[in-house]
């Protein structure tokens, strides 16, 4: 009865539903920006991740050959490794691999020999480091600290709803693209109060390293001036911030869901299925059982399903110039 319903879902209702729970996620974030992005990460983020790594499976993860798909995923053991084993240089060797990854995936759009795309990411990453962007400040931010987050929540989110729209024009559609850029935008443009809001001290200690991204916006788009960590808690473009991720995550996961009868992740075998729910709540076992574990090992799983993801990413904006043209 359920997949039934998904496969006879109209391309309005899922617009109009999008749109209404864009409005929920902002109000959500006005008033519970910390306690929301958790909620979201902990409890929606693993769901989110590990259906649409069963799709993306399905899919041959939109690589031109298994080959290129096993050495995205042989990087992100990688990435994972040196995460853990917290290496000498670690930002530096972060920096190097995601921008080969990411050059790699989109070499796949182009070429679709993986000897090639291996070669011109090489040299890439030669140049870069010969003209030292793995030194430079926003590149590094960009690169390690953005692209897997805030790219890949707000960004791609965005290029499938306009590829969307352009495979299906709607007046809904439309409506729910300049929904969403008013959504994302409203906490920066609009001075919105945040004296009523206190943050709570257990958000602040699960909060945990995401503090890094909080201050990595103010520092590069100069919104705000954090002398200390402290000030992503308890200033008035600190809370901002956190009310615009705590919205782009929210909606991010719940636009997943929402488009399961365009997307159709839940036509897999059921035990594949039911696997992937078994891991879901063990994820959240963990968490209970141990925070620090609980929530390095949620976002390593975020981390790759975001490098697995990076063809289909790039080959849907591909899509959207070519049909610009």
């Amino acid at each position: 009865m359920i997949s039934r319903f998904l496969s006879n879902t109209s391309i309005d209702f899922i617009n109009h539903s999008n749109t209404i729970l864009m409005l929920l996620s902002v109000l959500l974030a006005f008033f519970w920006p910390f306690e929301l992005f958790l909620f979201s990460f902990i409890v929606m983020g693993p769901l989110h991740y590990l259906t649409e790594l069963l799709w993306l499976q399905k899919k041959n993860f939109f690589a031109p050959t298994k080959t290129d798909a096993y050495l995205i995923a042989i990087t992100g053991i990688l990435i994972t490794a040196i995460i853990l084993l917290n290496v000498k240089n670690l930002t530096f060797w972060l920096t190097i691999m995601l921008t080969g990854v990411f050059v790699f995936a989109l070499m796949m759009v182009f070429v679709k020999k993986t000897w090639i795309n291996f070669f011109i990411t090489t040299l890439v990453i030669f140049l870069a480091h010969q003209f030292k962007f793995f030194e430079i400040k926003w590149y590094v931010i960009v690169v390690t600290i953005f692209l897997t987050t805030i790219i890949h929540t707000t960004l791609f989110t965005f290029v499938f709803m306009v590829s969307g729209v352009r495979k299906q024009y709607t007046f809904s559609g439309m409506v729910s693209l300049l929904v969403f850029l008013v959504c994302s935008s409203l906490f920066f443009i609009v001075p919105l109060p945040f004296d009523f809001y206190q943050v709570q001290e257990i958000a602040k200690e699960k909060f945990g390293f995401f503090v890094i991204v909080n201050k990595s916006i103010s520092d590069l788009s100069h919104f705000g001036h954090f002398t200390k960590l402290a000030d992503v808690f308890y200033s008035s473009e600190g809370i901002a911030i956190m009310r615009f991720i705590a919205f782009a995550y929210t909606y991010h996961y719940l636009n997943w869901f929402t488009k399961t009868s365009i997307i159709k992740w839940h036509e897999v075998p059921k035990i594949r299925l039911i696997s992937v729910f078994v891991i879901w709540i063990g994820l959240a076992g963990l968490y209970v059982y141990d925070m620090k574990i609980g929530l390095l090992t949620i976002y390593l799983i975020a981390l790759w399903h975001t490098l697995l993801e990076f063809p289909l990413n790039l080959l849907a904006l591909a899509g959207i110039f070519k049909k610009a043209q």
